[in-house]
């Protein structure tokens, strides 16, 4: 037998490929695990997620996409390599919480902000909005209606089935700027006259710009109050020059009706002479009354026309009943100018016997005229006396001369009554002797009753 010459065999141990995670392997996109393999002199490392080459040179690779991660030690100097088994990395998807617009938003009250994020609803993806710390009740939408002050966000979950990962979206901030209030008043309804004015007032906060309408059409702007003068339904709508913000107040409804018509028949003056009249009127009115009116003093109701026979300002107010709406008319000047005085004085009886006379007087008055006549025979002129002779009815009628104002006097009547005729038959002197006679006679009118 023989025996061979010694063989040396040198095993080199293989370095160390196991891998130890830093925390779970399973979470969500946007985590991340740190695979830690030994650290050992003169060793390379090469990580792989799957067969994909993913990092070099470290004994540490962090991980944050889902895979099979293994690593490669090689020791550089015997060249031994070891691979770990696989250790497996899961990322869950995490809910999309990009919003559609990340504001700040300011509105006005009443006014609302549409706030949403992607819709995932159909992955299973839950929602929960929040202001400030405070959960939304029923607000589990992708998207919310933001009609409040505060700051916004929503919390978006997978279901545990599905990693149950969760996002939160950054913060809205929304600010509602609140409405000014506004009242008009008087709030109405309100009843006028044509004419009338009716001052409408609108009470809101300090500052507010205002724009007044009747119905939708723009009447007034600039001031908080409107004189409304024709019918229709008044508001008024104020706004808040820093916020714009706007409010419309209570609507006032307005409504205006006719006034009568007061023309005159004719506006005057009007002169006449005592015992003379002048009517004055306006158009008669279904559903009016009249009061007339001279100065101050009523001096006639119920009638579109009044007969004016003394000086004065004659006015008529005339009213509708059932509105209570009045009108004045123009004032008409009227002027009665006195007749003169028109009597006859006379001297002494106006009974007399032929051959007497009676002296007729009428008042001495300036500016007047007289006309003295006997029955109706014109008998003297110019003089405000009259000698009377001869039996008649005597009047005198007076005019005068600046208003031609005329009176006639009542008459005055004036009797001559006849004397007897008493012409002798023969006028002497008659001379004879003693004894003898002379008959001396007159007319016999003594079938007259005349008495010798």
């Amino acid at each position: 037998s023989a025996t061979s010459a010694a063989v040396n065999v040198t095993v080199n141990p293989l370095p160390t490929a196991t891998i130890s995670p830093s925390g779970p392997t399973t979470f969500c996109s946007g985590g991340s695990v740190t695979l830690t393999a030994p650290a050992q002199a003169n060793v390379k490392y090469e990580w792989f997620q799957g067969v994909t080459p993913v990092g070099t040179n470290s004994n540490t690779y962090t991980a944050s996409a889902s895979g099979s991660y293994t690593v490669k030690v090689t020791n550089t100097i015997t060249t031994c390599t070891d691979t770990s088994p696989a250790t497996v990395v899961t990322v869950n998807n995490t809910p999309t919480v990009t919003l559609n617009a990340p504001g700040p938003y300011t509105f006005c009250q009443n006014g609302s902000q549409v706030i949403s994020v992607t819709d995932e609803s159909a992955l299973g993806v839950t929602y929960q909005w929040y202001n400030g710390i405070t959960a939304i009740p029923g607000a589990t939408s992708y998207t919310y209606t933001a009609t409040t002050t505060g700051q916004y966000k929503v919390v978006a979950s997978y279901p545990a089935a599905a990693g149950g990962c969760s996002a939160t979206s950054a913060t809205v901030n929304v600010t509602v700027n609140p409405l000014p209030t506004v009242t008009v008043a008087p709030a109405g309804p309100i009843a006028g006259c044509a004419g009338d004015v009716i001052v409408l007032t609108a009470t809101s906060q300090a500052g507010m710009n205002y724009q007044w309408y009747n119905g939708v059409t723009p009447v007034g702007t600039n001031t908080n109050t409107y004189s409304a003068t024709t019918s229709g339904n008044y508001s008024v709508v104020v706004t808040n020059p820093t916020t714009t913000c706007s409010a419309p107040s209570n609507v006032v409804a307005v409504t205006i009706t006719p006034i009568p018509d007061v023309t005159l028949n004719a506006a005057g003056p009007y002169t006449f002479c005592q015992g003379g009249s002048q009517v004055i009127s306006v158009p008669a009115q279904a559903g009016a009354s009249y009061q007339w009116y001279n100065g101050a003093t009523a001096v006639g109701t119920n009638s579109n026309s009044y007969t004016a026979t003394t000086s004065g300002t004659y006015t008529v107010v005339v009213t509708f009943t059932a509105t209570t709406c009045k009108a004045t008319s123009a004032p008409v000047s009227v002027t009665v100018n006195p007749l003169p005085t028109a009597t006859i004085s006379p001297s002494g009886p106006t009974t007399f016997c032929s051959g007497g006379s009676v002296t007729l007087t009428a008042p001495a008055q300036a500016n007047v005229k007289y006309e003295w006549f006997q029955d109706a025979t014109p008998v003297g002129t110019n003089s405000n006396t009259y000698t009377a002779s001869a039996s008649g009815s005597y009047t005198v009628k007076v005019t005068n001369t600046i208003t031609n104002c005329t009176d006639t006097s009542p008459a005055t009547v004036v009797t001559v009554n006849n004397t007897p005729t008493v012409t002798l038959n023969a006028p002497g002197p008659y001379t004879f002797c003693q004894n003898g006679s002379q008959v001396i006679s007159v007319t016999d009118e003594s079938a007259l009753g005349v008495t010798y």
